[in-house]
């Protein structure tokens, strides 16, 4: 069951990470801000944003990535049954150093510090 998010710029989180939703249930990211349990000779992943689309154009990969620096990627992956956070249209949301906002069209995520991020739609993907 996904949890509603209250309609203000911050969200409850502090660290770690976070998952979320768009209404129509066709885009679902998770915003990370640390993981240290890579292998020691590989650098920890940091900031980034994975999301897992329905997308309506030809793609070898079920997902997308985009990290602090505007670096990015596909990807497979399957994101099991986190507790998702629905966002809701117009809302832009702040959520571990991300800005979160989400239209009809897609979701835009914009790291808070580089500026860089991604904009995700079933459509398109635009990283900046």
């Amino acid at each position: 069951m996904a949890t509603e998010w209250p309609r203000t710029s911050d969200s409850p989180f502090t660290g770690g990470s976070a998952w979320v939703k768009t209404p129509s249930g066709k885009t679902y990211c998770q915003v990370l801000v640390y993981e240290d349990h890579r292998p020691h000779t590989q650098e920890p992943r940091r900031d980034t944003v994975s999301c897992g689309v329905e997308f309506n154009f030809p793609t070898e990969a079920c997902g997308v990535w985009v990290n602090a620096d505007g670096d990015w990627d596909w990807f497979c992956g399957n994101a099991g049954n986190p507790d998702f956070i629905t966002l809701a249209y117009g809302t832009p949301y702040r959520v571990l150093g991300w800005t979160i906002e989400s239209t009809l069209e897609g979701t835009t995520f914009t790291n808070d510090a580089t500026g860089h991020g991604m904009f995700v739609s079933v459509d398109r993907v635009e990283p900046f």
